[in-house]
């Protein structure tokens, strides 16, 4: 089988997009306290399910652009058989 290698540059990209990703989270959060009149003590109670929230944030970011990806791959693959034609 061939190797599968992720660059560092790579794996420095993806862990800022999700860093983004608990940023928002844990926004969502505080929007919540402050829109509900919730203890701000919640901030600090409530980690786990902001980081379970970032994930899902994160991999719902991933299917975007998995679906990009793949939308760029079919157009290209299109004018290029366009161009030979």
């Amino acid at each position: 089988m061939k190797d599968i290698l992720i660059t560092k540059k790579r794996q420095k990209t993806e862990l800022k997009v999700w860093l983004l990703c608990l940023a928002a989270a844990f926004g969502l959060n505080i929007y919540a306290i402050a829109t509900y009149e919730g203890q701000w003590s919640e901030l600090f109670w409530s980690l786990g399910f902001v980081t379970v929230t970032s994930f899902v944030i994160y991999g719902l970011i991933g299917l975007i652009r998995l679906i990009c990806y793949g939308a760029g791959r079919l157009l290209s693959k299109i004018t290029k058989s366009d161009k030979k034609q």
